[in-house]
């Protein structure tokens, strides 16, 4: 079942969202109802009250289909997460970074900022409302009046489902490959599943249930909500530097300080997490401490009772602190610079040839595909799928690339100063001129379109669910299929000058080289998560998103 935003099961109904059809199915029967790239719903006195993003509005509905009323039109702006709770809705409006609360008539009440960079999913037990930031991998807890009351991370990687019961906290940990059974204080109390890329999660009962979105199928595991005492368990598992942070976020300072003054618990190494804490808590004692155990004393730059610091190790750049690599994604060359972006910290890196970083550029935007060119960078944003151009120097938006007709685009390339625009829900492939006239489109065929190549006169369009190639001529006129029997999950394709294909399998984390007709030549399995593929002549670049590098491969 591909394709799922939401679902859930009980014994009585089962009920699916589909974001890529715009359905909404109930025990096996399709509803229909006017969705756009629905994404979450949540079910409150026998309706449901769907987030329907791409209209700008919520939708609430009948077991029977029928369309009761439409809440936040003209207010809202991409919602997502959804939750109802006494008499009132608590929607994740996206797009503003806020939560919206109206009753259940539609009447707006109040709203509260979140601060997030993407706010996502949330639950509400108990009075508290959990909201996943799933750009900056934590946990946001607030009271029902938006007042917060703590946030949790613990080295998440693009979190999204989240489940809350009396005693835990359930996590689809996405990039980890994990669902996560977390104490209320964000202590990993088990690793439920793990393995797949997990991404929504339904309780029923004593029966955990994941969507597993890579392969589209639910995975179900048997759980218990049984209350444990916290300290006992991190000690019969010898997780003492757990042990004392819990101690230390306790307010309880001096029993965690004994616990890391143990030469058997305390690693030199932790010592950005250890700053973390001590800025967060600004406990004197703790600094204090910290600063008796570092051999590297200049590596500190704090203000006791302030959380004005930073940590600086390994990589010096000119005046910038410590740069994040997690997750490199798009990468472009131009002239004798590699450009590489940055999805989680929303960077644009600037390498020269002998490796060595000439400029750090903060983007506001999460890059998912981009293009330089001499005065001016166009970029593919992730999440709202618009097509920018920016100023290269100012890095100032200067116009949209835009078109009614395009409505999920996926793929950009430069072809002849042209700019070709592959969007994957109209099937098309745009032509527009760098001012942003369109020229032309072409009608395609696919199913889930990921990437497009131009090689030889010839178009290569990927597509990930089919697990093939489709080969136009430079005029769009259709020539053949090839298959990609050994792929299990393509992101991203090149050609070289023999007419070679190369595939980045983010299933099965390799790079295939492939024949003309899709035959199996060789692979490379040095990748977790291999994403973006360049070609420059002899050789191919591969962002390899879940390792944390650029790997240049060099060809024979």
């Amino acid at each position: 079942m591909k394709g799922l935003s939401y679902f859930f099961e009980d014994k009585i109904k089962k009920i699916y969202l589909n974001e890529v059809e715009n359905k909404i199915e109930i025990n096996k029967k399709e509803i229909r109802v006017d969705l756009y790239y629905p994404k979450v719903f949540d079910i409150y006195e026998n309706n449901i009250y769907i987030t329907d993003s791409y209209n700008n509005q919520i939708k609430v509905i009948n077991f029977e289909g029928e369309l009761i009323r439409k809440i936040g039109e003209g207010n809202l702006s991409e919602p997502f997460g959804i939750k109802c709770y006494q008499k009132k809705i608590y929607i994740v409006n996206k797009d503003k970074g806020k939560i919206a609360v109206y009753n259940l008539k539609g009447t707006f009440q109040f709203e509260f900022p979140l601060k997030m960079k993407l706010p996502t999913f949330l639950e509400i037990h108990n009075g508290e409302i959990y909201v996943v930031d799933t750009n900056d991998n934590k946990i946001y807890v607030f009271d029902t009046k938006g007042n917060i009351i703590k946030s949790i991370e613990n080295n998440f990687n693009y979190p999204l489902g989240i489940k809350v019961t009396q005693n835990y906290i359930y996590l689809a940990d996405q990039y980890n490959k994990r669902v996560l059974k977390l104490s209320k204080d964000g202590i990993i109390i088990e690793e439920v599943l793990k393995g797949e890329y997990y991404s929504l999660l339904n309780i029923k009962e004593n029966e955990l249930i994941a969507y597993d979105e890579k392969n589209g199928i639910f995975v179900k595991k048997e759980i218990s909500d049984r209350k444990i005492n916290l300290e006992e368990f991190l000690k019969n598992n010898n997780r003492m530097k757990e042990l004392a942070y819990y101690h230390i976020k306790k307010g309880e300072i001096n029993n965690g300080i004994e616990i890391l003054k143990n030469k058997e618990y305390w690693d030199a190494s932790y010592k950005k997490e250890n700053l973390k804490i001590a800025d967060k808590l600004a406990k004197k004692e703790f600094y204090e401490f910290l600063l008796k155990h570092y051999e590297k004393k200049e590596y500190i730059y704090k203000k006791v009772l302030n959380k004005d610091y930073f940590f600086r190790k390994g990589l010096e750049i000119k005046n910038y602190p410590e740069i994040d690599f997690k997750n490199p994604k798009a990468i472009y060359r131009y002239k004798e610079d590699l450009w590489v972006s940055l999805f989680k910290s929303k960077l644009l890196l600037r390498i020269d040839e002998e490796n060595r970083l000439k400029e750090v550029n903060q983007i506001n935007n999460q890059i998912d595909k981009f293009i330089i060119t001499e005065t001016e960078i166009i970029l593919l944003d992730y999440y709202y799928r618009n097509i920018l151009v920016l100023d290269k120097k100012k890095l100032k938006e200067k116009r949209k690339i835009k078109s009614k007709e395009i409505k999920n685009p996926v793929d950009i390339k430069l072809v002849k100063n042209d700019l070709l625009i592959l969007d994957s829900e109209s099937k098309k492939v745009f032509v527009f001129n760098l001012s942003g006239r369109k020229l032309k489109e072409y009608k395609i065929s696919g199913r889930e379109l990921v990437a497009l190549y131009y090689r030889n006169k010839k178009y290569y369009i990927l597509d990930k669910k089919k697990t093939s190639i489709y080969i136009y001529d430079e005029f769009f006129v259709f020539e053949k299929e090839v298959l990609i029997k050994v792929a299990e999950f393509p992101d991203d394709i090149v050609v070289d000058k023999n007419n070679n294909i190369y595939i980045s399998d983010e299933g099965k984390g390799r790079l295939l080289k492939l024949d003309k007709n899709g035959n199996f030549i060789f692979e490379e399995l040095e990748f977790i998560m291999p994403r973006d593929l360049l070609l420059e002549k002899n050789e191919i670049y591969i962002s390899d998103f879940g390792g944390n590098k650029i790997i240049k491969y060099v060809m024979e």
